[in-house]
């Protein structure tokens, strides 16, 4: 007779055999079943910094590796790539913690939308790839422009506008509701704030 098991879950088990209600010579038997190898489709990535991350400042988010069944390997030595693509390409430090989970760490300058794609052996992780928003950081008053056609030449009670684009330390376009901008004119203009 030849039979035969799958096991699905890790951990340790009792098997037993029997015949004619009869545990054969050493049955009930335990049997530790191991994860099998990493496979990328049952990766996964968790923490904030997976769909979105601050201009100026370390992100991170860990990787946890698991198998086919979705058992977490608990090893390390996986080849893992971190690549985010959008205003620029930046490519993800890891930190193979060896015990299955792995720290992917990023920073960069350039706010907006990126792709988010994560790999094993050039095979994408679960969720991946995905998107991620770089958002901009504090508005930066030297950062900071105003701009108008006409601010440096204006008819007497005609009005003067001229728009100012709030920019985070890096130059990126910030709309921080809250931001207060205090307009001092000298002498004799009237204010008049939209």
């Amino acid at each position: 007779y030849e039979v035969s098991l799958v096991p699905a879950l890790v951990g340790t088990y009792s098997v037993a055999v029997t015949v004619y209600g009869h545990h054969l010579s050493g049955s009930p038997h335990d049997v530790k079943v191991v994860p099998g190898e990493t496979f990328a489709g049952r990766c996964e990535a968790y923490g904030d910094c997976v769909t979105v991350g601050d201009v100026g400042k370390e992100c991170s988010f860990f990787i946890k590796a698991k198998d086919c069944c979705g058992n977490p390997t608990g090893t390390g030595g996986d080849k893992f790539t971190v690549v985010l693509e959008g205003p620029a390409t930046i490519v993800a430090t890891l930190v193979d913690n060896n015990d299955g989970t792995y720290l992917a760490t990023y920073s960069h300058t350039i706010a907006g939308v990126y792709t988010l794609t994560i790999t094993h052996r050039n095979q994408p992780i679960a969720k991946s790839p995905s998107s991620l928003k770089m958002r901009p950081g504090p508005t930066n008053a030297a950062s900071c422009t105003a701009s108008a056609s006409d601010i440096f030449k204006c008819l007497l009670f005609a009005r003067v506008s001229f728009t100012i684009q709030a920019k985070d330390a890096f130059s990126n376009k910030v709309q921080h509701p809250g931001d207060v901008f205090t307009i001092n004119p000298s002498e004799p203009f009237l204010t008049s704030e939209e």
